[in-house]
C-alpha cells in the first residue's frame, strides 16, 4: 500500500520528496519523464538508479558519474559521498540514522527538484525526525523524536505522548492510509502522495540550459 512516492512537508523546517522503492531512478525532470527523482538540471532523462538492498545502497550507472570525483558504473554508497552526475549536479548521501536503512539525498544548488523541496528521503522501514543531531529530518523545536513508519498496511507515527492525526487524539502511536496531517503540541507535519505530473519545463535559472528540451540533455538521452 506505500509502494511509490509521497510528498512530506514539515512546518518551519522544508519539503521533501519521500521515495519508498528498492530501486529508484534519477534524471532530467521533463514532463513526461519517469525518473523518480526529476532534477532540473543537464543529465539524461534516466541517468542512474539507486538499489537498496542487504549490503546498503548501490549506484548504478547509466551515463557519466563520479562518486568523490572518481569514475564508476556501480559502486556501493557511504555516507558522506559526493555523487556527481553529468559534469555537475551533485548530491550528497547520507544515512545520519545508524539503526535505520534509510537514507538522504541533498541537492547542491542551482540543481533541484521541481517544487520547493529541501531533499530526498529514501524510505525503508521508518523515518527519524527529532531534535537530536541523528535524524532524517531535523525538528529544532520538538520535545521528542517522531518516528515515520511503514509496512504493508500503511503508515504509522510513534511519538511519546498525545498527538492528533486528521484530528483525530493518538496516544504514543497511531495509523493512516496514505494521507495525513499529523500534529502534536510541538511539530506539525503532512504526507500526500505524488499524484499526476508535478514536472513542468524548467525555467532560465534552474540548472538547465535556455531553450533545452525535455530531451536534449547534453549527456545523450536515454
Amino acid at each position: 500500500m506505500t509502494a511509490g512516492r509521497y510528498l512530506l512537508w514539515v512546518d518551519g523546517v522544508g519539503g521533501f520528496l519521500v521515495c519508498m522503492g528498492a530501486r529508484i531512478t534519477i534524471g532530467q525532470a521533463a514532463p513526461e519523464g519517469a525518473a523518480d527523482v526529476p532534477l532540473y538540471a543537464d543529465i539524461s532523462r534516466q541517468h542512474a538508479r539507486l538499489v537498496r538492498d542487504s549490503e546498503g545502497y548501490v549506484l548504478e550507472a547509466q551515463r557519466p558519474v563520479r562518486i568523490n570525483g572518481r569514475p564508476v558504473d556501480v559502486a556501493l554508497l557511504h555516507p558522506g559521498d559526493l555523487v556527481t552526475l553529468g559534469t555537475s549536479c551533485r548530491l550528497r548521501f547520507s544515512q545520519p540514522v545508524p539503526i535505520s536503512a534509510s537514507a538522504r539525498l541533498d541537492i547542491e544548488r542551482p540543481h533541484r527538484l521541481p517544487l520547493a523541496l529541501d531533499g530526498v528521503l529514501l524510505m525503508a522501514e521508518s523515518l527519524v525526525l527529532g531534535p537530536e543531531a541523528q535524524v532524517h529530518v531535523p525538528l529544532p523545536n520538538a520535545l521528542h523524536s517522531v518516528i515515520l513508519f511503514r509496512d504493508k498496511e500503511g503508515f504509522g507515527v510513534r511519538y511519546p505522548g498525545r498527538f492528533w492525526i486528521d484530528g483525530r487524539e493518538c496516544r504514543d502511536r497511531g495509523r493512516f492510509a496514505g494521507r495525513a496531517s499529523v500534529a502534536g503540541t510541538d511539530f506539525s507535519l503532512s504526507l500526500e502522495p505524488v499524484e499526476g505530473s508535478w514536472v513542468r519545463q524548467p525555467q532560465l535559472g534552474s540548472g538547465s540550459r535556455p531553450g533545452q528540451r525535455a530531451d536534449d540533455s547534453g549527456e545523450g538521452g536515454s
